[in-house]
């Protein structure tokens, strides 16, 4: 289920400023097993913040994320500086090729 909050791509965009890395201790957590993983899957992962620090500190492996809201994948398509495609598809029909 969609949180409307995140459908709209303006208040998407500013959750990252609510809630800034230092204060996200989740990803002093989980980033150290990305690192050591050869492709992650992040479902759920909004922004993409988690998946674009990975690739900063070094990750060469296949990063993808899926949202159920379009507003976050609205946002990291236009806030990353490498190629992060994002594309709608209703849960019963993801597969590999994402």
């Amino acid at each position: 289920m969609v949180d409307h909050l995140f459908a709209d791509p303006y208040l998407a965009a500013v959750y990252d400023a609510w809630h800034p890395r230092s204060a996200r201790d989740d990803y002093d957590f989980y980033l150290p097993r990305i690192l050591t993983a050869d492709a992650v899957l992040d479902v759920g992962c909004g922004t993409g913040t988690l998946l674009h620090e990975a690739r900063l500190a070094g990750h060469s492996g296949r990063l993808c994320g899926i949202d159920p809201a379009p507003g976050v994948l609205k946002s990291r398509t236009n806030a990353r500086g490498y190629r992060m495609g994002s594309r709608r598809s209703p849960i019963g029909r993801l597969d590999s090729r994402i």
